[in-house]
């Protein structure tokens, strides 16, 4: 089975080992996109296993979390390396093996290199994108793929997306089922925002939808 990383926030993996999140949204790109918007592709067929288009893989495929970590290192000049700035450029060096999570962060850390003392070894907040697949803790198997467009999320998919637990139930007193699912898009409307942009939700792009359950490790990672 294809095994292939996705970045989740903080709050996003918190909504995931809570249970709270099964699923999420991602924009539609590239011979996808193409296929929807100049080809006139039914979104169902794009989403088809056989096409190949989606790049987080398919029903019975895994995603391994990549999350903000915490490691004990420090920082080295990259010998005849500039930056497209043309300055120095520096790598993060591991000083041992240990990784640590949101949940169990160190007390003290740095959230990056040091300009006056990069050499020292000790704990760094690592983004994301650089963990590495040794330093996963968060499997998923993908359930279900399909496309639709951003704005068109109903009121369960919010709570699968984690983002309907602060709906307060008395603000859907005396609504009817559209006027609750209104409610509950302005909650996931904030956190797509807060992750994507404003302009992102406005112009309501074609997305993926991943279904997943959390999963052990697999044997072949």
């Amino acid at each position: 089975m294809k095994q292939t990383p996705i970045l989740f926030s903080t709050p996003m993996v918190q909504a995931i080992l809570n249970g709270r999140k099964t699923q999420t949204r991602r924009v539609v790109k590239g011979t996808a996109l193409e296929w929807l918007d100049r080809d006139g592709f039914v979104k169902e067929y794009v989403a088809l296993p056989k096409n190949e288009l989606c790049p987080y893989g398919n029903p019975g495929d895994f995603l391994w979390v990549r999350e903000e970590f915490y490691q004990i290192g420090h920082w080295k000049e990259v010998p005849g390396v500039k930056t497209k700035t043309g300055k120095m450029k520096w790598k993060f060096v591991p000083d041992n093996g240990e990784i640590r999570y949101s949940d169990n962060r160190p007390e003290t850390f740095r959230k990056g290199r040091h300009h006056k003392d990069p050499s020292t070894s000790v704990w760094h907040k690592r983004l994301a994108r650089f963990m590495p697949r040794s330093a996963c803790r968060l499997f998923l198997k993908v359930t279900n793929i399909r496309v639709e467009r951003l704005q068109d999320i109903s009121t369960e998919d919010v709570r699968k997306e984690g983002a309907g637990q602060n709906v307060r139930q008395m603000s859907l007193y005396g609504l009817d089922a559209k006027g609750i699912r209104e409610v509950y898009a302005t909650h996931f409307s904030i956190l797509w925002t807060s992750i994507n942009g404003e302009e992102s939700w406005n112009s309501n792009p074609w997305v993926w939808v991943v279904s997943f359950e959390r999963t052990d490790k697999p044997e072949s990672f």
